[in-house]
């Protein structure tokens, strides 16, 4: 009898352990990690809404955000198995939606993704836009007068503006949104030219001397 009750409370304790395990997963399913950065990166919390130096491996939960300065760059790995690169003079908040995914909003600068497959949509969204993947790469930006673009690099991406209409944007193609306007029709871009135009962003090895510094968009 004593034997009985003694392994009806291991497998009680193995069963609590278990269910502890699937809980702290489960709530740290929408966690980000800065796993990379050059120059000046800066974090702030929900706890914490002060701008400090962001370390290597720092944490990001939903509600933080991150900005970057010029000729600075940080890459952010997330718990599904998303990448993005953060671009210089960028602004972006951590957006979690449910359990599933870690959503992402880009208020200004210029942000690469790579978005493994997982349950459910990711949404990278701007000021008037969303692009809503479920695995791809693309480059999100938007700027001071709140003009997105979403450039598909691999697989296809929904985009969504303000006022409801929809595009869908094919491998090859970039679409632009601007505020108070229609979705325009996607158009081909110049591979060449954006692979060197945004070598910062594409490369995480490259680091351009100050002077050759571009952070424009003229591949369009």
């Amino acid at each position: 009898m004593n034997k009985i009750i003694k392994y009806s409370f291991c497998c009680l304790i193995a069963s609590s352990f278990s269910l502890s395990l699937v809980s702290d997963a489960t709530s740290k399913s929408n966690a980000a990690m800065i796993s990379t950065f050059n120059n000046k990166v800066q974090a702030k919390t929900k706890s914490d809404p002060t701008w400090k130096m962001a370390g290597l491996n720092k944490i990001l939960e939903s509600g933080d955000s991150v900005r970057t300065g010029s000729l600075s760059r940080a890459e952010i790995k997330y718990s599904d198995g998303t990448v993005t690169r953060v671009g210089s003079n960028s602004l972006l908040r951590i957006e979690a939606h449910g359990e599933k995914r870690t959503n992402i909003k880009l208020l200004v600068g210029k942000l690469w993704l790579k978005v493994k497959k997982g349950d459910g949509r990711l949404e990278i969204r701007t000021p008037n836009a969303i692009a809503s993947v479920l695995g791809t790469e693309l480059l999100v930006t938007n700027d001071e007068k709140n003009i997105s673009h979403v450039t598909t690099l691999d697989g296809l991406v929904e985009v969504t503006g303000e006022n409801g209409d929809k595009t869908l944007v094919k491998p090859g193609e970039w679409v632009e949104i601007a505020p108070g306007k229609n979705i325009e029709k996607p158009t081909k871009f110049d591979w060449d030219a954006l692979k060197r135009n945004e070598k910062f962003m594409l490369d995480p090895t490259f680091m351009p001397k100050p002077e050759e510094f571009k952070d424009e968009n003229n591949w369009k």
